[in-house]
C-alpha cells in the first residue's frame, strides 16, 4: 500500500468538468454579487452630476424657501388682519 494510496486515482479532468467546477456557485454567493454591483453601479451614477444639475438644484430650493416664507407671511398678516365694522 504506502505511497500509492496517496496518489489521486484520476489526476486529469476533461474540459467539461473543469469549466462545471468554475461555473458552479452558490445561490447566495450569486445574489450577493448582483446586490453588489447594483449598489456600486447606483452609487456611482449617483455621484455623477454636472455643475448645471447643482445649480438648478439650489435654484429650485431657493424658490421654495420663498414660496414658503410668502405662504406663512400672508397667513400672519391674515391672522393681524382687523375686521371692519
Amino acid at each position: 500500500m504506502g505511497l500509492r494510496a496517496y496518489i489521486p486515482v484520476r489526476t486529469k479532468m476533461n474540459k467539461i468538468e473543469k469549466l462545471e467546477q468554475e461555473v458552479s456557485m452558490s445561490f447566495k454567493t450569486k445574489i450577493a454579487i448582483f446586490l453588489l454591483a447594483s449598489f456600486l453601479s447606483l452609487a456611482g451614477f449617483n455621484l455623477i452630476a454636472s455643475s448645471s444639475a447643482l445649480d438648478i438644484m439650489k435654484i429650485g430650493k431657493k424658490a421654495g424657501y420663498e414660496i414658503i416664507s410668502n405662504v406663512l407671511a400672508k397667513a400672519e398678516a391674515a391672522h393681524y388682519r382687523v375686521p371692519v365694522s
